[in-house]
């Protein structure tokens, strides 16, 4: 498509010239404009799909390492906070907690937290497989819009070419042999140069058209498209979240239960845990 207005009336003055000196060269490049016209406008809608799909890909993509970085991070730190309050519970032996309870209640910790590391990672493979599927959605209704859009560019383009063809051929008849330049047939002869020249704007304003209303399309597909994919993103994190936070729910549980095992009761635990501090230190393992 013409860069600006005044380059496509020259375009067209030119092409004008071109068809009344030469008819069969004129109207080979009036399909030859048409015809670029209409790859252009496939080139431009091409492009945007490109940078929509790109998008979408690379919110995903951050989203899923978000993710992955935070699973991880938790997944360190309930083994590792794990492991120090099962060190912490064997130290209570030496003020005297029986020992076999204690290795007892060491281990089940340890396996709670194990056994919270395997749900943990669960959840977060199905937020990033769900979240991988929304991604893939989002860019199949991007795809299903560029293909709607090169379907009826191809129906312009065909009703367009013929279009110009057939007034082509209608002035290719009209041109004389030879004539003077303000002979009753030459002056026809300019006339269906100029009808050409109207069939190929016309043809023109309606790819024009066409391209706008598929660009429009495209658009707000792909807005929607991209935005699927931050609701997705925000659903998957809010998940792993949950998860991190019923992790340390359970290991705060059995912690309790194992360090009241341990030394008799919970009164007297308190003389050996602060529960309280270790309940706010796995609470702040979800953040």
């Amino acid at each position: 498509m013409a860069t600006s207005f005044h380059e496509h009336v020259r375009s067209l003055a030119l092409l004008h010239d071109l068809i009344e000196n030469d008819q069969v060269a004129g109207e080979k490049s009036a399909i030859e404009k048409l015809v670029n016209d209409i790859a252009e406008a496939a080139e431009k809608i091409a492009a945007d799909a490109e940078r929509a799909v790109n998008q979408v890909n690379a919110e995903a993509d951050a989203a899923a390492e978000s993710l992955k970085a935070e699973a991880r991070s938790a997944v360190s730190d309930i083994r590792k906070g794990a492991a120090q309050t099962a060190a912490e519970l064997m130290q209570a032996v030496k003020q005297g907690a029986d020992e076999k309870t204690a290795v007892l209640a060491a281990d089940k910790i340890l396996k709670q937290a194990e056994q919270a590391v395997v749900e943990l990672n669960m959840q977060a493979q199905q937020s990033l497989r769900a979240l991988a599927k929304q991604a893939a959605e989002a860019t199949a209704i991007i795809q299903k819009e560029v293909d709607a859009a090169f379907g009826e560019l191809a129906e312009v383009k065909e009703h367009a070419v013929k279009q110009v063809v057939g007034a082509a051929k209608e002035t290719a008849l009209k041109f004389p042999a030879d004539a003077a330049p303000d002979d009753p047939e030459t002056r026809a002869a300019r006339q269906a140069a100029a009808r050409v020249i109207k069939m190929l704007a016309q043809a023109s304003e309606s790819v024009n058209r066409s391209a706008s209303a598929a660009a429009g399309r495209l658009q707000r597909a792909a807005f929607e498209a991209i935005n699927s994919v931050k609701i997705a993103s925000a659903e998957a994190a809010s998940s792993v979240h949950d998860a991190i936070g019923q992790a340390n729910e359970k290991i705060l549980m059995v912690t309790q239960t194992a360090v009241t095992k341990t030394v008799g009761d919970a009164d007297k635990a308190a003389e050996f845990f602060d529960l309280e501090s270790l309940r706010d230190k796995w609470n702040k393992r979800l953040y």
